[in-house]
């Protein structure tokens, strides 16, 4: 026993020399704790925060990541997004291609059938006008598979509201009613899964009315009915107990040739078979065009006269600008070209208080020449601070405001006196270009 505690006490002689020789090299514990189980629990501390430290980075790096994917603003929902943008592309591809296959059938039925009817005996809308995408462009799409009860999940004509026009225009022999024409405007619409609507585009019913109106108009009496864009030669043929043509393509009614006559009595635009019914017009439709608003004023003679635009016919005296001889000078009108429906227009605002309302590809006239806003002809833009041209001189231009519409604009081919072709006239006391030779 006296032995076994002797070598206890000289091991615990050894432990307390070890770490007294640690403590004076600034290594160990105080007292009686060994150096070795110091450093051991250090590293273990140092592992614990290492080990929190990357679950905290590793879970901040899994949140990033299901956000990425799987968020509002996700891969995944935003080629949910795409797709379905597809897909409302192709429905209204198919609907303007049906409302283009609807117009040529009813010009050449002369039927005067409204889009939305024909839509429905063609299956593709049913009494809600919920479009049948199956029957409009085919099984392969996965969306418009709801119901109007609910209103997710479909796609569907809802009315915008009425567009409106006015025409009225004469000749000798005959008097053509002044006729307002109205036209629904339809949105293309598409309600999500969701229930959250999307104006896709919008079409417009108002049976052949895009290509013109109904004109009426009556002779001794009895009164006729022909499509606005209908040749007297296309009119004669149904008509033939009434009215004739000669070779020349002259029409007649009572001996008497139908056009308009100027003061001194000759015709000013004698109507052959392949004009256009009442005014001469040729017509064009959609959003690009070259042409002023129906309201603008043409100064129509020297006398500082003005007419509206969508009141000026064949026939009648406009002013122009000639550059040979910088003066003005009456020409004659020689076509009427409306452009029915158009969009993109541009306000020009002068410091004289007056203003000029064209579409956005019109060129006006400036000292540094012509100026158009889409660089038709590859003109420069107009700037503000551009000296513009009137028939008084010039004005500054002191602002341009674009801006979309739904409007029928006009423009003019001119002649002048002795024949020669003009390329301009005054609209609101600017100088614009003509853009019919």
């Amino acid at each position: 026993m006296t032995a076994n505690y002797c070598k206890s006490r000289e091991r615990e002689r050894e432990r307390e020399s070890y770490n007294l020789e640690n403590k004076r090299e600034g290594k160990g514990l105080y007292g009686n704790k060994p150096y070795f189980l110091s450093t051991a629990s250090k590293a273990n501390g140092i592992t614990l925060i290492a080990l929190v430290v990357t679950i905290v980075v590793l879970l901040i790096l899994a949140g990033v990541t299901i956000t990425f994917v799987l968020g509002e603003d996700g891969i995944i929902n935003m080629a949910k997004q795409a797709a379905i943008a597809t897909e409302n592309a192709q429905v209204d591809d198919a609907l303007q291609l049906k409302a283009a296959e609807h117009l040529f059938k009813d010009i050449e039925d002369e039927t005067q059938t409204s889009l939305i009817l024909y839509l429905r005996q063609e299956g593709i809308i049913d009494e809600n006008n919920v479009i049948n995408v199956g029957k409009l462009v085919g099984p392969g799409l996965s969306t418009g598979k709801g119901s109007f009860d609910t209103k997710k999940d479909i796609y569907i004509l809802e009315e915008q509201g009425i567009a409106s026009s006015t025409r009225l225009a004469s000749t000798k022999v005959i008097k053509i009613a002044e006729e307002s024409i109205s036209a629904k405007i339809y949105n293309l619409v598409y309600y999500d899964r969701d229930g959250v609507s999307r104006i896709i585009n919008n079409i417009r019913d108002g049976g052949s009315e895009e290509t013109g109106n109904m004109i009426t108009f009556t002779i001794d009496g009895e009164t006729y009915h022909a499509k606005e864009g209908t040749t007297w030669k296309e009119f004669v043929q149904k008509h033939p107990d009434e009215f004739i043509i000669d070779d020349m393509g002259m029409v007649y009614y009572d001996h008497n040739i139908l056009g308009r006559q100027r003061d001194d009595g000759q015709p000013a635009d004698v109507v052959l078979g392949d004009e256009k019914i009442a005014d001469g017009a040729t017509y064009g439709t959609g959003g690009f065009a070259e042409c002023v608003r129906g309201d603008s004023l043409i100064l129509t003679n020297l006398n500082n006269e003005t007419t509206l635009a969508k009141d000026v016919r064949n026939g009648d005296t406009i002013v122009y600008y000639n550059f040979e001889t910088n003066k003005l000078e009456e020409g004659i009108v020689s076509k009427v070209y409306i452009h029915k429906n158009a969009t993109n227009f541009v306000k020009y605002a002068f410091e004289d208080g007056s203003y000029l309302e064209v579409t956005d590809y019109h060129p006006i006239y400036t000292k540094e020449g012509w100026r158009s806003l889409t660089r038709r002809n590859g003109y420069e833009k107009p700037q503000i601070g551009d000296k513009v041209k009137t028939e008084k001189g010039w004005k500054t231009l002191t602002n341009i405001e674009e801006y979309k519409g739904l409007e029928d604009c006009y423009d003019f081919g001119i002649k002048s006196k002795d024949g020669k072709t003009v390329n301009n006239y005054f609209a609101n006391g600017t100088l614009v270009q003509s853009s019919i030779d």
